[in-house]
């Protein structure tokens, strides 16, 4: 990620570390460090990029119960502490939007939520049914993002369509629309096993 002054950061997952680089790529140090404590990471994933050039780093293994947590890092490359209620992360890759808003899911029952982040304020923006998001293999499934603009775009399988919901909540449904269904094959599913057999 690129900051305002031209310094670059730096996650490298395989080395577990975050750094900092100068306008020449120059090393400048580095940002945090392992460990298990309130501001320490243990597995750096994904970096992120928040209003006024803090950041966000999503740890998988990190937390008071190593479940995964999001650490927010503020403009001089201090952590900072913990974005509350981000123990979830787990498993969930955020997005934000270009004012530093930041969404994930939150599964609480059967039920997971969008939220947002936005200057410590916290709101859900979507709500669905948790099985929604977790279908059966070569099922329909419901898939979500976010444009720069903080636009929600959610797409249903079943039926087939779109809603868009604003940054003020405002909803706009797209009609339903037919499509046939593709017949899977074996082809399909061996070409399913030999892409997860690749990133392993």
């Amino acid at each position: 990620q690129e900051l305002s002054d031209g310094r670059v950061v730096v996650l490298d997952g395989g080395g577990q570390s975050i750094h900092v680089l100068d306008r020449g790529l120059a090393p400048q140090g580095t940002i945090g460090e392992m460990g298990t404590g309130p501001t320490q990471y243990r597995l750096p994933m994904q970096l992120f990029r928040l209003k006024g050039d803090s950041l966000a780093v999503l740890d998988l293994a990190g937390g008071a119960s190593s479940v995964g947590q999001i650490l927010i890092v503020d403009r001089e490359g201090t952590v900072s502490g913990i974005l509350p209620g981000s123990e979830w992360a787990t498993g969930r890759i955020p997005r934000v939007d270009s004012n530093g808003g930041l969404y994930a899911i939150r599964r609480s029952g059967n039920v997971l939520f969008v939220e947002r982040w936005r200057a410590e304020v916290v709101d859900t923006v979507l709500s669905l049914p948790h099985d929604d998001f977790t279908p059966l293999p070569y099922g329909p499934s419901v898939l979500w993002t976010v444009s720069t603009e903080g636009v929600i775009g959610v797409v249903y399988a079943e039926p087939y369509h779109v809603e868009i919901i604003s940054p003020d909540g405002q909803r706009t449904v797209g009609p339903n629309i037919d499509y046939e269904p593709i017949l899977l094959t074996g082809g399909h599913r061996a070409h399913r096993l030999d892409t997860v057999l690749d990133r392993c």
